[in-house]
């Protein structure tokens, strides 16, 4: 006979997150360096829900800072190849100089991700490259 018991924490949590998961298609994607010489990356994700007749499609972008997940990225970054992402959320407050008006951004700095499938391999390199990817159902 098996048996199975759970235990559940009843200590608060201490400290408030935002925090996203997202499964997309990858779009253009940039390896830089900051002023300080920190490495970093950036990307978009496309997400699209829907029937395929019907579908629609949102645009993330995506910034990457952890040194592990830089490394991953750049052995497996490719346009196309589909992920799995969880990121946090950051919200920054920036003024427009031209217009003097105050807007609030919500950044999605990469935590962790995962590769579903990959994207056509294309030749010539990388970065912002334009690929059609047929989705299957």
């Amino acid at each position: 006979m098996l048996r199975f018991s759970r235990n559940f924490a009843s200590s608060s949590i201490k400290s408030n997150f935002a925090k996203a998961q997202l499964v997309g298609r990858v779009g253009n994607f940039e390896f830089k360096e900051s002023v300080n010489g920190v490495p970093y990356a950036t990307y978009s994700l496309a997400v699209s829900k829907g029937p395929k007749d019907q579908q629609t499609t949102n645009w993330f972008k995506l910034s990457v800072f952890d040194k592990n997940q830089l490394e991953r990225l750049e052995k497996t970054l490719r346009v196309g190849n589909l992920l799995y992402v969880e990121a946090n959320l950051q919200n920054q407050k920036f003024e427009d100089p031209e217009t003097q008006k105050t807007s609030i951004r919500t950044n999605f700095v990469q935590r962790n991700f995962e590769v579903i499938s990959w994207g056509k391999k294309q030749e010539g390199g990388e970065g912002e490259v334009e690929v059609e990817v047929e989705e299957s159902n």
